[in-house]
């Protein structure tokens, strides 16, 4: 039986790198569906054979056979040949999970353009494990990187999330901490959800970041900072009430305006809630706000 599968092996190599165009076609799809990894590297030799069926037959080929298809399509990404990075990255995206290990190991000793295309299948395969890469891309020398890692992290979503806010109190990078809110409103509703959870338990540091995060998403995490702000314990309030002022919306005004009575500290602010409610007013800046703070501020004692 062995003997058979050898010589099948070979006539459909030789039927590969010599038949017409159409056995050639034939030949990769018969060598993907036997899934023998000697044909791997005759198979990323057709990738360089410029015709675009037998190419896309390769590739789906190569993705069969799987995880030994990988570091020589890694190789190929090496090329000085858009068009074959093209075709490597389509291979590495359909293997998925057993490219992601491989990519991350040669990640950081490539070139800008390998680097911005492996971040890309990183992203298109949305494998939690390589969000540490990515992040790390994030604060990248170069801007193509970091564009191609932020958008990495956005299609791995949710999972990111937690990840993202330990490593802005890690890096306290202002190139992180300008790209942050645009990854985080691209996430959507699983990242409010993250940073809400990180509001309501997360510690101090975490929690004001997290707050940060989701007063520049703006209007999408109003409703759940609403409900932060009717959190029993005053720090989680505080910090609702700072987010709702960051993100500048009409919205919460009412409920603002109910918490210029809450006069319970925030003890790692220094403050109460009723001061983060009066800023948050002031820089919403609606008639209705002033007035409110006008008025509460003549009322505090002297």
């Amino acid at each position: 039986m062995q003997q058979v599968e050898r010589r099948t092996l070979e006539k459909l190599l030789w039927k590969l790198q010599n038949g017409s165009p159409m056995v050639q076609i034939q030949a990769a799809q018969s060598l993907g569906a036997l899934a023998d990894t000697r044909a791997v590297v005759p198979l990323i030799a057709t990738l360089h054979i410029p015709r675009k069926p037998l190419q896309i037959q390769a590739v789906l080929a190569l993705a069969n056979i799987g995880e030994a298809s990988v570091l020589p399509l890694i190789q190929v990404l090496r090329e000085d040949e858009p068009e074959l990075w093209m075709l490597a990255s389509a291979a590495l995206v359909k293997i998925g999970r057993p490219s992601v290990a491989p990519i991350m190991a040669d990640f950081a000793g490539e070139t800008e353009a390998v680097q911005i295309l492996m971040a890309e299948i990183l992203g298109q395969i949305g494998d939690p494990q390589a969000v540490g890469v990515l992040i790390t891309a994030l604060v990248s020398a170069a801007e193509g990187v970091r564009a191609a890692a932020a958008v990495a992290l956005t299609r791995i979503g949710e999972p990111a999330v937690r990840p993202l806010l330990a490593a802005l109190g890690e890096f306290q990078h202002h190139g992180l901490q300008h790209r942050l809110p645009e990854i985080f409103r691209a996430i959507g509703a699983p990242a409010i959800r993250g940073l809400l959870v990180a509001v309501l338990d997360g510690r101090e540091l975490e929690r004001s970041q997290a707050a940060w995060l989701l007063g520049k998403i703006g209007e999408p995490a109003v409703s759940g900072l609403l409900r932060a702000l009717d959190v029993d314990r005053p720090p989680v309030r505080y910090a609702a009430a700072w987010a709702l002022g960051i993100a500048g919306s009409p919205t919460a005004v009412p409920a603002l305006i109910r918490h210029l009575d809450d006069t319970a500290d925030a003890p790692a602010a220094g403050l109460r809630v009723c001061d983060a409610a009066a800023r948050a007013l002031e820089v919403i800046g609606t008639p209705e706000a002033r007035l409110a703070v006008d008025t509460w501020r003549r009322e505090q004692p002297e």
